[in-house]
């Protein structure tokens, strides 16, 4: 993704057996670049209302590099707490990027 651009964070959480219900909680959205590290926010997430767009938040990125993501899950009485995290790649506003390649072609 270029810099500057917004991304969306949509959260799934689900039971796992044999754990019934539904979580609900606060989720906290952390950014760890090489640079250095940055809150993105804070959302309450309720897996009864997931078509209200529960726990979602959109963040910029303005620093080119590989930022790692982390999506911490408070937890509640019924569920424990967790996380899970990704890896996006940021490039210059200004870079080009190759055009894709169809699978198989060269």
């Amino acid at each position: 993704m270029r810099a500057g651009q917004p991304l969306r964070f949509d959260p799934t959480i689900d039971a796992v057996a044999p754990s019934t219900g539904a979580p609900a909680g606060t989720i906290s959205y952390t950014d760890h670049h090489e640079l250095s590290d940055r809150q993105l926010g804070t959302a309450v997430y309720d897996a009864r209302r997931r078509k209200t767009a529960t726990g979602r938040i959109t963040a910029t990125f303005d620093q080119p590099g590989k930022h790692r993501i982390t999506a911490s899950y408070q937890g509640n009485d019924s569920f424990t707490a967790s996380q899970g995290t990704l890896t996006i790649d940021v490039i210059a506003s200004n870079a080009t990027q190759p055009d894709p390649v169809a699978p198989g072609g060269t």
